[in-house]
């Protein structure tokens, strides 16, 4: 999937995503958009057209809406509580998220939890 957006590629569609999704995909890049399968987000493009992207970064470079968002994360929320919190759609969510994880070099939630467990941002539940 990298290689075929780095190369230049508009979408991506899972496999297993249903044929509404491929047609959506299509009438997205037709328009001119990028069209990323759910769960895969925009960080997925930012990244690939962005090849130094991968090498972690301090936290401090997180925005204070990144550090917000990394805090709430950690603390368990979904997307869709993080959006109605912070008055944001869920999409804008997911792309926070996986755009925190990218400056983070972090490669799951757990790691974006233990790191903000580390900075202060959540409690860490050891009393």
């Amino acid at each position: 999937m990298r290689k075929a957006l780095q190369a230049g590629a508009l979408g991506y569609v899972i496999k297993s995503g249903a044929t509404e999704e491929l047609l959506t995909a299509i009438e997205e890049v037709w328009k001119g958009n990028v069209y990323i399968s759910p769960g895969l987000g925009e960080s997925v493009i930012w990244e690939a057209r962005n090849p130094r992207a991968g090498s972690a970064l301090s936290p401090f470079d997180l925005t204070d809406r990144q550090r917000h968002i990394l805090q709430l994360v950690a603390e368990g929320r979904s997307s869709k509580e993080i959006a109605a919190i912070s008055q944001i759609s869920i999409k804008t969510v997911d792309f926070h998220r996986g755009r925190i994880m990218t400056k983070l070099g972090a490669r799951s939630i757990a790691e974006l939890t233990r790191f903000a467990i580390a900075e202060g941002l959540v409690d860490g539940g050891e009393d």
